[in-house]
């Protein structure tokens, strides 16, 4: 019986466990991390995701540079699956990171300009290690004052 074709495999042999693409964008490094757009998380995922990242603050002004984005409000219920959140930080002129959570863990981010951030966001989704207090509440590890790379350390 013929071996089922996995997916996630290239050729048949080199197996793939995170989507990683590097590039560039109006003179800004861009990466694209996992379900960065909310892509295979379930109805209305994706559409939560743009949503979220629509109501994210643009143009001059709003804030300190790295200061993490207030949150939008809530999208229509429904929307996306309950276990599904997106945190983003935005400094205008800067930088922008999205990152894409799904049972408390990250499985997506969305990263232009120099955040700091790949390599840990990657870690963090290539490893599965959930993003929760000791609460049971989300982390928001894009916050500024949260040093994220010091979990890898």
């Amino acid at each position: 019986m013929a071996r089922a074709l996995d997916p996630l495999e290239a050729d048949g042999g080199a197996a793939f466990e995170l989507f990683h693409h590097a590039t560039t964008a109006h003179g800004m490094p861009l990466t694209l991390l996992g379900a960065f757009s909310g892509q295979g998380l379930g109805a209305g995922a994706a559409a939560a995701v743009t949503h979220v990242v629509a109501g994210a603050p643009r143009g001059g002004g709003g804030g300190a540079a790295g200061a993490a984005a207030p949150p939008p409000p809530p999208p229509p219920p429904g929307a996306a699956p309950p276990d599904v959140a997106v945190h983003v930080r935005a400094a205008p002129g800067d930088h922008f990171a999205q990152a894409v959570f799904a049972g408390g863990r990250v499985v997506g981010a969305l990263l232009l300009g120099d955040t700091g951030l790949d390599e840990t966001l990657e870690n963090l989704a290539l490893n599965r290690l959930p993003c929760v207090g000791a609460d049971g509440a989300l982390l928001n590890i894009l916050d500024a004052d949260v040093d994220v790379d010091d979990f890898f350390d």
